[in-house]
């Protein structure tokens, strides 16, 4: 997922680890724009799919992220609003902040 507060310069999921999760058979969906904060093009993403956030939102069963919503008033907290129960969420979280 690409992170939406705009200090946030990291990013999930780097191309390399996009190619492996590939290459263990695991379909990789990367939300357009999502490692260009980060020095990672869309297309350094390779067998990835490179899909807008509402799509990645409905498709994905996972989903990576730098900092998970632990505040309701952060800009990813529609992303936790969003999730399916059964959806896992991956990231730091943290809960002192806020």
């Amino acid at each position: 997922m690409r992170e939406q507060d705009p200090g946030e310069r990291r990013v999930a999921i780097v191309p390399a680890t996009a190619a492996l999760l590939a290459k263990a058979g695991h379909r990789v969906l990367i939300e357009r724009g999502a490692g260009a904060s980060a020095g990672f093009p869309d297309p350094a993403y390779g067998s990835a799919e490179v899909l807008d956030r509402a799509a990645v939102l409905a498709a994905a069963d996972v989903l990576a992220m730098v900092r998970l919503p632990c505040d309701p008033r952060s800009p990813e907290a529609a992303v936790a609003e969003s999730a399916d129960s059964g959806r896992v969420l991956v990231g730091m979280g943290e809960p002192l902040s806020g």
